[in-house]
């Protein structure tokens, strides 16, 4: 397997925005679908049918209390994951910035992202449960975890990735 650094994330929080980079709309999503709210440094999420709330999703710093459904949601994904992950996950989610995103109070996904330099970070671990992927969860999250660290000086985010790819 080969490693393959992404920079993710490289520009100052007064550029940043909820989803999509400046001047960008997020075509995967129509406007009228989805309603977001920033309160203080939580994100809401809730998407609305005939008037009704169907879910809200909502992201909010690990604790520790989450390490069961983070372990959950890994064991869950094994062609992403191998078998030494959720102990890794659980390792570093208590010793790195975390957080999760939740649906209707259930956690639906987790980051976690260790700081590398004063302006710089790393995400160690993303994943989202098989069962939320495709309705915004990710991106959700992602765009919390990039406004945090933004708020926080962090100017740099990168990613490694594993592929089988020669």
């Amino acid at each position: 397997m080969d490693v393959n650094p992404l920079l993710l994330y490289s520009r100052n929080a007064a550029a940043f925005t909820d989803s999509e980079p400046p001047g960008k709309k997020n075509k995967t999503e129509p406007a009228s679908s989805a309603a977001t709210a920033s309160r203080g440094h939580r994100h809401e999420r809730f998407s609305r049918r005939n008037g009704t709330i169907n879910h809200m999703l909502a992201v909010r710093r690990f604790a520790i209390a989450d390490v069961p459904a983070a372990v959950a949601i890994i064991r869950d994904l094994p062609d992403y994951f191998t078998d030494d992950v959720p102990a890794k996950v659980e390792h570093d989610a208590v010793n790195h910035d975390a957080w999760v995103v939740t649906d209707s109070g259930t956690v639906a996904g987790f980051a976690v992202i260790a700081r590398k330099s004063p302006g710089g970070a790393e995400i160690l671990w993303m994943a989202v449960d098989a069962a939320s992927r495709g309705r915004g969860h990710g991106t959700l999250l992602l765009s919390h975890v990039l406004d945090s660290l933004a708020s926080a000086g962090i100017s740099v985010v990168a990613v490694k990735t594993l592929d089988a790819s020669s």
